[in-house]
């Protein structure tokens, strides 16, 4: 069993009907007062606390509880309002907003962005070539998804949902023909 932890360690017990252990670590309060908490479960011990651990880094580090719940589409859309206006020419913006709404958001939208991987974008660009796109506009698929992801990863709020950045894991490049 578990001895006494100290202030600002968290809480870790074993669930007695199945035996799984399970902490959690206070983040702050929110806007009403109430405290907002992580948690985790594992079949150890041992992994139970080196998941705390490293979510005590994240809060040590003065960053966020990672979420779960950030979708690719907010994603889209807060790389749009916050960074793609005000980095490029007018047009451009509009463009990669028209890229994301028809071929990236009805796919990918609602999938959550901490559980979005290689296999799903890989999925995509597969699926939009066999659609009949022309390999350039697919490459231009790519291209827009992995700057807003990278651009994700950037910001302290979303840096604790991804191990890396998905435009750092490889995403291949469609060819295109001349």
């Amino acid at each position: 069993m578990a001895g006494k932890r100290a202030n600002g360690e968290g809480t870790l017990y074993q669930r007695s009907t199945d035996g799984r252990w399970l902490g959690s670590i206070q983040f702050g309060y929110d806007d009403r007062g109430r405290p907002v908490r992580k948690y985790v479960s594992a079949k150890t011990e041992r992994e139970a606390l080196r998941k705390m651990k490293a979510l005590s880094r994240l809060r040590d580090d003065g960053l966020p509880p990672p979420s779960d719940r950030t979708t690719v589409e907010d994603l889209a859309r807060a790389w749009y309002d916050e960074e793609l206006r005000t980095r490029v020419a007018r047009t451009t913006p509009d463009n990669y907003r028209s890229v994301f709404e028809h071929h990236v958001l009805p796919v990918l939208g609602r999938k959550s962005i901490a559980k979005l991987t290689l296999s799903d974008v890989n999925r995509l660009l597969a699926h939009k070539l066999d659609q009949g796109l022309s390999p350039s506009t697919v490459q231009r698929v790519r291209n827009v998804l992995s700057q807003a992801s990278i651009t994700a990863f950037a910001r302290e709020s979303w840096r604790a949902t991804w191990r890396r950045s998905p435009g750092d894991r490889g995403i291949p490049v469609p060819r295109v023909g001349r």
